[in-house]
């Protein structure tokens, strides 16, 4: 089924990035995808989406939605058909939206784990609980100063990777097959963040980022962006590989198995 185009307003994005060595990184990465290397490190992280007015682009009487979105993803390059690509690799999006979730693979392209999510914001900190299978919090402030440290110069070498277009891949059928997005938002202000408090199931598992490989980076704040998403085709897998299929995918199988479906 071809996935409609969308539009919609960011109220707010923070994107909390860290540095990682790259041969880490290469094990959690499916072919075709490597690592993007910015100095000696690689870069992964985690986004968090606050969407309102979401619809079906060039359709205005489309009914909008509102959602809250989290990826973990990864910054990566990779080769398509002779040519040398750079986006990033999404390992799990998690929502608070009953409707983005059943929605996945239909308007919203992969598939997205319903997750109990919690968000606040109040006098210019941001607090977020997320449960799921990646169980994450922080508390942040905003700030004047980019954070020391980055293995980027300052923010605006640290915004131009995230904070206006990318292509997105992300896992399905136990990454057989990866659904990519074309992001592309208006012009924007982006502004650091500071980070008071911060747990990351992900990033603090030791099997996946042994102590020492992966450190906090940077962080950023974003706010009222105009967007679209488009659908870009999905790309075969040259070599499957189980490792990162979203928590979504097995439990959904698993689930029809039981039933007998």
């Amino acid at each position: 089924m071809k996935i409609p185009a969308l539009s919609g307003l960011i109220q707010r994005r923070i994107l909390i990035n860290y540095r990682v060595e790259p041969a880490v990184l290469r094990k959690l990465l499916p072919a075709p995808f490597e690592p993007r290397l910015f100095g000696n490190y690689g870069i992964a992280g985690i986004c968090f989406f606050d969407l309102s007015q979401l619809r079906i682009k060039g359709l205005p009487l489309s009914p909008c939605i509102s959602a809250q979105i989290v990826s973990h993803r990864i910054a990566v390059n990779w080769e398509e058909s002779g040519i040398k690509k750079e986006g990033l690799y999404i390992t799990q999006r998690d929502t608070s939206s009953t409707l983005v979730h059943f929605s996945g693979g239909r308007f919203f392209p992969s598939e997205y784990s319903l997750t109990g999510m919690k968000f606040r914001e109040s006098f210019g900190y941001y607090e977020l609980h997320l449960g799921g299978h990646h169980p994450t919090s922080f508390l942040a402030k905003e700030s004047a100063d980019f954070a020391e440290g980055s293995v980027f110069s300052g923010l605006p070498a640290a915004a131009s990777l995230f904070a206006q277009n990318s292509m997105e891949y992300a896992p399905r059928y136990e990454n057989m097959v990866f659904d990519g997005i074309a992001f592309r938002a208006s012009r924007h202000k982006v502004q650091p963040l500071h980070i008071c408090q911060m747990r990351s199931s992900f990033f603090e598992n030791e099997e996946n980022f042994p102590r020492g490989s992966v450190f906090f980076d940077h962080a950023l704040l974003m706010k009222n962006i105009r967007s679209e998403w488009i659908a870009l085709p999905e790309m075969l897998a040259p070599k499957p590989s189980r490792f990162l299929a979203p928590a979504f995918s097995r439990q959904h199988r698993e689930g029809k198995l039981r039933s007998g479906q």
